[in-house]
């Protein structure tokens, strides 16, 4: 299990589905828009989510070519 799919878990284990959906919404609508979603959180409880933005550079198609 990811560690996204851990957190999903905790989110609708430690909050209402309600607050859960619109997590859920967030988290999709800010992927969709390119950025990184990561969730944190400590001793069972979601606490957080971050939004990081994600760029893509002229080096990035060689870098991951390099990766593979």
């Amino acid at each position: 299990m990811t560690a996204k799919e851990k957190f999903r878990r905790l989110i609708h284990s430690s909050t209402t589905r309600s607050i859960a959906k619109r997590i859920g919404a967030g988290e999709r609508a800010a992927e969709a828009q390119g950025k990184t979603v990561v969730a944190v959180g400590w001793d069972g409880q979601a606490h957080g989510v971050f939004l990081v933005p994600d760029s893509v550079k002229t080096t990035s198609a060689q870098a991951i070519s390099e990766m593979r």
